[in-house]
């Protein structure tokens, strides 16, 4: 007991400061702890009322954006613009997700299973789903709610491991998601476009308002006969005036970018080595086949074979006399074009038209199998020669939406871009043709030419292009230039200093926002971008290297979020101070009770009519956009002969004299002035929600440390 005593009198001070450290830890472990915690480093893309968007979900949406995109379009280029429109594309659609579905929530919005299928499987279905003409019956041509029922049914009882029964799965959950997804944002915006209205006292006082007219003369004194000498300005005056107008001036974050970039461009050197490899190459082109001179071009060549006949109307080349004169299985070259040498190998000439117009049934192997698909066009063939109308058939049959309502009916040029297939046969066969042409992308075209015109030679060329791109020394160099700058003018003074000594050119990228992943000039720069926000004014780079240049940028000024700082808006803010100084200057000079005529002798300026003024069109003739004054024109204290004080205009300083008042008839009832009005402002309520609801919640963006 006496060594139990003397641990509690020695160290029953350490032991409750133990227990009141622990306690204190105990109550901060929620905020040191957790996804929440204080010394988290956050995963988030984004942040929107105080919901983490999570990087790598974020990841996943914006890559299923550019799969999807490149589905939709294989043969098109993922360059600078496209990433960036699928870029802002996957954020306003997490922006939409987020906002919209806690307003959903909150309202509580949902789809139930029985609604999911009214939308999928009924005469009220979703217009995505109305629109798959695999759904249509082949009789009526119209949807039919029962061949849903069936795919869903043949999707159930399919061979789970069948490709087409994956494919097919796929797709539908596709569309599943999309119903789900647009149902509760369709419900929404139902519940708003009800809730608008107007009362009918409010549309009796609008039509009594719009039929309002009048005549009217009046003096207008422009600004521009106040000279700008004459009205001083203080920076208190101007920063006053920017107080009291904030709302107009609200900016977002962004940062003004001056750049020097330094290009590798090839020398004559470069150039001769690029000519040289060319000229090796010459007789492997001669001695290539026709049959296999597409993959050699495509593998060797950086312009891919056209496997096509052009017009030489439509040909436009350097040499092109030259090229066009040759022999098929003759060379000309090598000649130079653009940035490019070229070889050009003349493979055939034909007299072909200009302008062919067919008719098609497309029978797409997308949802059928080939030799379904095969079979089908087989028999519709039968059916023409036989004497069916194509364009019944077209109409009722065909897959392809781009001519199914026109009889299945297209007109192609020699320009333009089609199905290569497709256009061969169109051109090479001659009116009265009928056969069946198979694409690996869409399935089976049955083709009948209609008319062919304008016959003209057509020749088809392959080139054998190799850009002259500068070697690695002449890389080296500029790149050392870069370096050389960056490293010896590390402030915006020495920058600018610097570069107008050695002739470099200053280019100027204003208002760079954090969701910009392109600059003006340089392209595709995120990694400049996300830089230049970690980067205070005057600092300068390193170098940034993007395809055979480089790049050093300098910050010249930083914009923060919220009212625009005085400085940033000097000449918006300076003029309008100004007008409103040229104002009253000119109001002073207007004695009260002088007649339109007085006061034009003292002015110098004309008495000007206009006739039927009304609220509908508030402009003045010779005078533009005068809201303020056709306003004036109407309030109650303006019976015909009175004089109005000045009114300060956005051009001049007006004195109006109403001359006449009356009103216009006009063939509206009631009833469908009220539909009127109610309906232009559900498009404008309607357009405007989501601004609305964005503008009031709170993100914040962390794109620009991810991506």
């Amino acid at each position: 007991m006496s060594v139990i005593q003397k641990i509690r009198d020695k160290y029953a001070m350490v032991m409750i400061f133990a227990i009141c450290i622990s306690l204190v830890a105990f109550l901060l472990m929620d905020a040191l702890v957790g996804p929440k915690s204080l010394f988290r480093n956050s995963n988030d893309v984004a942040e929107i009322n105080g919901t983490g968007i999570d990087y790598k979900d974020y990841a996943v949406k914006l890559q299923q954006a550019k799969e999807i995109y490149k589905n939709n379009n294989p043969n098109a280029t993922m360059d600078d613009a496209v990433n960036d429109q699928l870029e802002n594309q996957v954020w306003n659609q997490t922006l939409t997700d987020q906002i919209l579905g806690s307003e959903y929530s909150s309202l509580g919005i949902t789809i139930t299973p029985a609604e999911l299928q009214d939308l999928e499987a009924t005469q009220d279905a979703d217009p995505q789903i109305k629109s798959i003409k695999a759904f249509d019956d082949p009789q009526t041509g119209m949807f039919d709610p029962s061949r849903v029922r069936a795919f869903l049914q043949s999707l159930n009882e399919g061979d789970p491991s069948d490709p087409r029964v994956i494919q097919n799965r796929n797709q539908w959950v596709e569309i599943n998601n999309y119903v789900v997804e647009t149902a509760p944002e369709n419900k929404f915006y139902a519940m708003v476009r009800q809730g608008i209205f107007f009362p009918k006292w409010l549309v009796q006082q609008e039509m009594q308002e719009t039929d309002k007219n009048a005549d009217i003369s009046y003096v207008s004194i422009p600004y521009t006969s106040v000279s700008d000498s004459a009205v001083k300005v203080t920076d208190a005056q101007l920063q006053e005036w920017l107080d009291a107008h904030q709302a107009s001036f609200q900016q977002v974050q962004s940062v003004r970018l001056e750049f020097v970039d330094f290009d590798a461009i090839p020398t004559s050197q470069d150039s001769a080595t690029t000519l040289k490899g060319l000229e090796a190459m010459e007789g492997q082109l001669s001695r290539t086949p026709d049959e296999d001179i597409a993959g050699f071009i495509n593998r060797n060549s950086e312009t891919q074979f056209l496997d096509s006949y052009l017009p030489g109307s439509v040909i436009q080349v350097p040499d092109k006399d030259s090229i066009l004169n040759l022999a098929p299985g003759k060379i000309f070259g090598p000649y130079y074009d653009a940035h490019s040498i070229t070889l050009a190998k003349m493979i055939d000439k034909k007299n072909l038209p200009d302008t062919v117009k067919v008719r098609t049934i497309l029978i797409g192997t997308q949802n059928l199998a080939d030799s379904i698909a095969q079979a089908r066009v087989d028999s519709i063939e039968t059916a023409i020669r036989g004497g069916a109308d194509f364009g019944a058939m077209a109409a009722k049959y065909s897959d392809d939406p781009g001519s199914r309502d026109n009889g299945g009916q297209y007109t192609l040029t020699a320009q333009t871009q089609f199905i290569p297939e497709f256009k061969n046969f169109a051109f090479q066969h001659k009116t009265g043709d009928m056969d069946t042409v198979k694409s690996a992308q869409y399935g089976y075209f049955l083709i009948r030419i209609e008319d062919q015109k304008n016959f003209e030679t057509a020749y088809k060329v392959a080139y054998l292009s190799r850009s002259m791109e500068p070697s690695q020394q002449t890389d080296n160099a500029a790149y050392s230039l870069a370096s050389e700058f960056a490293g010896e003018n590390r402030d915006l003074k020495s920058f600018d200093a610097s570069a107008q000594k050695k002739g470099y050119n200053k280019q100027i990228a204003d208002q760079v926002l954090t969701s910009d992943y392109t600059l003006p000039g340089v392209g595709q720069c995120r990694d400049l971008i996300r830089w230049a926000f970690s980067a205070k004014k005057g600092d300068v780079s390193q170098v940034f290297p993007y395809d055979n240049r480089y790049v050093v940028a300098a910050i010249t000024g930083v914009r923060k979020k919220g009212t625009a700082a005085l400085d940033d808006v000097r000449i918006q803010v300076e003029a309008e101070v100004k007008r409103e100084k040229k104002a009253a200057l000119i109001a002073a000079r207007i004695r009260p009770g002088q007649s339109l005529e007085a006061i034009s002798r003292s002015t110098g300026q004309p008495v000007s009519e206009a006739r039927n003024v009304n609220f509908e069109t508030p402009f003045l003739p010779s005078a533009g956009l005068e809201p303020r004054v056709v306003g004036a024109v109407f309030l109650p204290g303006m019976t015909p002969g009175k004089i109005s004080p000045a009114i300060s205009g956005n051009n001049a300083v007006y004195v109006i004299r109403v001359d006449s008042l009356h009103l216009q008839s006009r063939e509206l009832t009631p009833a469908l002035a009220e539909r009127s009005l109610e309906v232009n402002m559900q498009q404008q309520i309607l357009g405007q929600v989501f601004d609305a609801l964005k503008k009031q919640s709170k993100i914040t963006d962390n794109r620009l440390k991810f991506f």
